[in-house]
């Protein structure tokens, strides 16, 4: 009984290693965002401005996307932490 469960075990540590590794791309794309964002609004650069310039550096479709659904709410007059909010 012992054999079925460490395969059992196996399979779901592999499971969750996959699923780890979708996020992974994105998960390295928001802490880049974050970290050059928080650095480029520390000099002075408008939230707006800072946003799209890192923007462009973005690779991962997705977070492309999330980042420019926050930019809208900011530009439609939406506080930065509501923006923010998911």
């Amino acid at each position: 009984m012992k054999t079925p469960k460490k395969k059992r075990k196996s399979l779901i540590w592999r499971v969750i290693q996959w699923l780890d590794s979708i996020h992974i791309g994105v998960g390295k794309e928001r802490d880049f965002f974050i970290e050059n964002l928080s650095m480029l609004v520390a000099s002075g650069m408008p939230i707006l401005s800072a946003i799209h310039a890192v923007t462009e550096d973005v690779r991962s479709r997705a977070m492309k996307k999330i980042i420019d659904v926050f930019a809208q709410d900011i530009e439609s007059g939406s506080p930065l932490w509501k923006a923010f909010y998911i």
